[in-house]
């Protein structure tokens, strides 16, 4: 997962923003939903410090989980450029302190600063890039992989190095962590078991410890779907 770079793309214009009034803070408590599908998107969100999770709802309320986002992060940009209602939810995992940009101070920024403008397009194709590459694993690689790689992702960005180790915060049900891979929930479990077994995880109650980050990051090129040895779908 790679960071949108949101306080980075708005460094120079964020005090002078912030001064005349331009860009707003939002403050949401854990489990608190910061814009839901259908609402009216009219800005765009820089988080300051907190998770985010952002995903959509079917008819039965089950979540298709995008992504976590982390201080640093952007989201919310999509309806800054296409103006119709929200097509995701964005949810607050922990106490979550945020930025807010509207899209009337946003649009003469870009248009004034094609700098700016750049990085903005540089977010966007890392994100289709990110997407791109999350439908290919949804299709070709294993459930393992899939585990393994957003285990080493989640590390990555929220990790803190233990003894060793990194620990990663799990604000995530099991069954969102499953939502994430693409799975059900007792097959990720299953594959989560099996990672413990080999000692290269342990699972807390809120937490896991990766203990032997390597084989993780090799089993995210394991066995394809089809081929023997694959870990259940």
């Amino acid at each position: 997962m790679e960071s949108a770079g949101g306080p980075q793309l708005l460094a120079t214009e964020i005090p002078e923003l912030l001064s005349n009034g331009h860009i707003g803070r939002l403050h949401r408590a854990a489990g608190q939903v910061i814009f839901a599908e259908g609402d009216d998107g009219t800005c765009l969100y820089v988080i300051e410090k907190g998770r985010v999770r952002v995903g959509r709802h079917d008819r039965t309320e089950r979540e298709c989980l995008f992504t976590v986002l982390g201080p640093g992060d952007m989201f919310g940009e999509e309806s800054m450029f296409d103006p119709r209602p929200r097509t995701s939810c964005a949810t607050a995992m922990t106490d979550v302190d945020a930025l807010s940009l509207e899209r009337e101070v946003l649009m003469p920024l870009l248009l004034d600063r094609p700098d700016v403008a750049q990085r903005f397009l540089r977010i966007m194709a890392r994100r289709i890039r990110s997407t791109s590459s999350t439908i290919t694993d949804t299709v070709y690689a294993d459930v393992a992989a899939r585990v393994a790689k957003n285990l080493l992702g989640l590390a990555q960005r929220f990790g803190v190095h233990d003894r060793g180790a990194l620990r990663v915060p799990m604000d995530l049900t099991q069954e969102q962590f499953s939502y994430l891979v693409g799975s059900s929930r007792e097959s990720v479990n299953k594959v989560l078991c099996d990672f413990a077994s080999r000692g290269w995880i342990s699972m807390g109650r809120d937490t896991i410890l990766i203990r032997e980050s390597e084989p993780l990051a090799t089993r995210i090129h394991g066995a394809r779907r089809g081929q023997r040895g694959g870990s259940p779908q």
